[in-house]
Order: C-alpha cells, then sequence, then structure tokens
C-alpha cells in the first residue's frame, strides 16, 4: 500500500515510461505495484481531473459552417451567381435551390449522426480492474488517475495510456502514465527490465 508519498507525483510522457524501468516509472507516479492508495487517488482525481477525451459539443452552426467550406459546393453557388448575372436567372434559381438542398440535407444527416455518436458514446459503460489499498477493484475508467496499476485481461479495452509493468499469460498489469496529448507514442519499445511481482 502506498500510504505516504514523498512527493506529488507527475504526468509521465509514454515515451519517457518506456525508456525507464517499471520501478522507475511507478516512483515517478508516486505509486506501487501494490497500487495506489484510495487517499492518493481521489487527491489526483482531484489534480487532474477525469479520465475523459476532450470532446466539444458539436452545434448545428459548426456542422453549416462545414457544410459550406466544400469547395464544390462554392463553385457552384459562384456559378449560379455569374448565371443569374449573365441573365440566365432562371438556370441561377435552380442551380442555387440544388445547391441549398444539398446543404439543407447535408446538415440534417450530419447533425443525425452526431447526434447518434454521443448517445452511443454516453451509453458504454466501461470500467476497470485496478489495484487499490493493496487489493483488486472494478472502477469506472473515469476515475483512473496516474499512478493507477491496472490488470488487463484478454478482450478488455485500454483504459488509457499505459506502461506495461509486467505480463502473466494472458494477463499484463500496467501503470497508468496518463500521458500529455502533445507527446506522441514512442516507436522504440521498453528495454528489457526485471519483471515486478504481482501484487497478489
Amino acid at each position: 500500500m502506498n500510504n505516504a508519498r514523498s512527493a506529488e507525483p507527475r504526468l509521465v510522457d509514454l515515451a519517457w515510461a518506456a525508456r525507464h524501468p517499471p520501478g522507475d516509472v511507478l516512483a515517478a507516479l508516486g505509486s506501487t505495484p501494490a497500487g495506489l492508495a484510495s487517499a492518493s487517488a481521489a487527491e489526483n482525481l482531484a489534480h487532474y481531473g477525469p479520465n475523459v477525451l476532450d470532446t466539444s459539443k458539436v452545434t448545428t452552426l459548426d456542422i453549416l459552417v462545414r457544410q459550406l467550406r466544400n469547395p464544390l459546393l462554392i463553385l457552384l453557388l459562384s456559378a449560379a451567381g455569374v448565371s443569374a448575372a449573365t441573365g440566365d436567372v432562371t438556370d441561377g434559381i435552380i442551380v442555387a435551390t440544388i445547391v441549398m438542398l444539398g446543404i439543407g440535407l447535408g446538415l440534417v444527416n450530419e447533425y443525425r449522426s452526431e447526434v447518434a455518436v454521443a448517445a452511443l458514446h454516453d451509453n458504454i459503460d466501461r470500467d476497470a480492474l485496478v489495484w487499490r489499498d493493496g487489493t483488486q477493484r472494478r472502477v469506472d475508467v473515469r476515475d483512473l488517475v496516474p499512478g493507477n496499476v491496472i490488470d488487463v485481461r484478454v478482450g478488455d479495452v485500454i483504459p488509457a495510456d499505459v506502461r506495461r509493468l509486467f505480463a502473466e499469460g494472458a494477463r499484463v498489469v500496467a501503470v497508468a502514465t496518463c500521458a500529455s496529448p502533445a507527446s506522441s507514442p514512442s516507436s522504440t519499445g521498453p528495454r528489457p527490465t526485471p519483471a515486478l511481482r504481482s501484487p497478489s
């Protein structure tokens, strides 16, 4: 159990975590192979916030602007304007009407898609098996924090940016690093290190 913390844990870049031994990564995150104490996890959650991707709600205006940026639509509207300006008003009106109908249909379809994706995302319950206070428990992935030791099994979704600590058969134990969005995955794999032992 991690009752005392010598220093406040920091976010760890994935590339850095891949190049350093698991023990160093755990120490940098203020954790141990037995995971975080509940109090430490609560402090980290308050400090770093939930483990969620930043998503901005798409508005109808955003979708309309995307629709109007289509070069083909701009070309057709320009052609309609030229046609109307040169005396062929009927053709200009017909082309402009078809373009507006296309924009309207695209707007409706894209808005429905955005709403459906948001509804699916909100309805999916995800949890992870973590070590807290030296025992395993399931927690919502939104409550994962840097330093959580996560037990990943076959079929599980990796719930955060992690550094593998050790593997036993089809089971992998990893620590959440919660790397910053600016970091990129390292093409260099982790160096061979002495395996940590399972907390169990």
